[in-house]
Order: C-alpha cells, then sequence, then structure tokens
C-alpha cells in the first residue's frame, strides 16, 4: 500500500499555524519529510500517523491511500 499526501495537507498545516518547521518539530522528523510530504512523495505509515497526529485530523483528510499494483 502506498500512501500519499492530498492536496489540501498543506492548505491544513497553514491553517492550523504551522511553518514546515514547525510541523516537523512537532512530528520528530527533519523538515525535509514535510516538504517531501507537500511535494507529492509517498510516505511511510508511521510518518503519515505523525502527521496526522500533530494536525489532529484523521488519515482520510490528510492523504490518500493506494494499492500496489
Amino acid at each position: 500500500m502506498k500512501i500519499k499526501a492530498l492536496e489540501t495537507f498543506e492548505t491544513v498545516r497553514i491553517s492550523k499555524g504551522f511553518s514546515k518547521r514547525s510541523l516537523a518539530r512537532a512530528m520528530g522528523v527533519n523538515q525535509s519529510v514535510v516538504s517531501d510530504i507537500e511535494s507529492g512523495h509517498y510516505v511511510r505509515p508511521a510518518t503519515a500517523r505523525k502527521a496526522c497526529e500533530a494536525l489532529g485530523e484523521p488519515i482520510s483528510k490528510l492523504f490518500i491511500l493506494k494499492e500496489d499494483n
């Protein structure tokens, strides 16, 4: 299964008052991870979970799950 951020991810981050740097700190990851998420890179389930927890949003609002083909 592949996990990719929805186009709304950046909008949600900004509306919650997070910069890329502050969200990365809240997630416990490097700032480049947040940049990669917003650039459309696939993410690991643990990374998606950290983002959802930090932003206080369900995975269905932030990410799309795709089956491997």
